[in-house]
């Protein structure tokens, strides 16, 4: 479960403290809901893909932000997986990266 990210025209993906560009990086998200129902904490770190991901890897440092992406819920938001995975993916977009949810734990 996370967020697959890919450059836009405007906005490329490249490895932090290089030139090199990346066709596309992989997120995986941790979240935390605190107990008044309304807040969410969501911390973002990137790899250079699920498989990567998937096989043991470190985290890749890029210039897609990483870190903690802290959030007010709207009425009627649940404290969810699936609302964690919308914010982060609209922060990223809000960024200028394409962002595609990716919520299947395979």
């Amino acid at each position: 479960m996370g967020l697959l990210i890919t450059p836009t025209e405007e906005k490329k993906i490249t490895i932090q403290g290089t030139e090199i560009e990346l066709p596309s990086v992989y997120a995986r998200l941790e979240f935390a809901g605190r107990a008044d129902g309304y807040k969410l904490e969501i911390a973002v770190a990137t790899y250079a893909s699920k498989s990567a991901y998937k096989g043991g890897a470190s985290q890749l440092s890029t210039d897609v932000p990483q870190g903690t992406l802290n959030v007010e819920l709207q009425e009627g938001e649940l404290q969810s997986v699936e609302t964690a995975h919308s914010y982060a993916q609209l922060a990223l977009e809000q960024q200028g990266y394409n962002v595609e949810s990716d919520l299947i734990n395979d």
